[in-house]
């Protein structure tokens, strides 16, 4: 009576150890560090009513988990205001077809997105369209 128990405690114990070693895969795979999970919030700008600076880009930095570029614009009364335009990460901007010499400082360009919404001069970046009249999508 024994012998007709052990094959069916071989089977449970077999199944008991692919669960086992599926379920600690699982864990594995979902504990790695992904980049499309880590996204920061766009809640600081109003992506509900875009906007159109024109300037004068001054820095490029493209880096992760996001890049930032400065342009130098004109406000209505004619001062000079430095906007902060944030980017996607790097490796999203290589994939739409940025390089690192996509824009040079000094060169005049106009950047679409969405502003801050505390009125700071700041917007998260959909599109630049560059002085030989491409646009880049971010």
């Amino acid at each position: 009576m024994t012998d007709y128990h052990k094959p069916q405690a071989h089977r449970l114990s077999y199944t008991f150890t692919t669960l086992t070693l599926t379920l600690a895969l699982a864990f594995l795979i979902a504990s790695l560090p992904s980049p499309v999970f880590a996204h920061h919030s766009t809640a600081m700008f109003d992506t509900d009513n875009p906007i159109a600076v024109t300037g004068v880009v001054a820095v490029v930095n493209l880096k992760n988990p996001h890049s930032l570029i400065y342009i130098i614009a004109t406000d209505e009364e004619g001062n000079e205001v430095q906007w902060v335009l944030e980017a996607e990460p790097l490796i999203t901007l290589t994939q739409k077809g940025w390089t690192t010499s996509t824009l040079q400082a000094g060169e005049t360009v106009t950047a679409y997105g969405g502003p801050a919404r505390n009125g700071s001069p700041a917007m998260i970046l959909r599109a630049i369209e560059l002085s030989d009249g491409r646009v880049m999508g971010t």
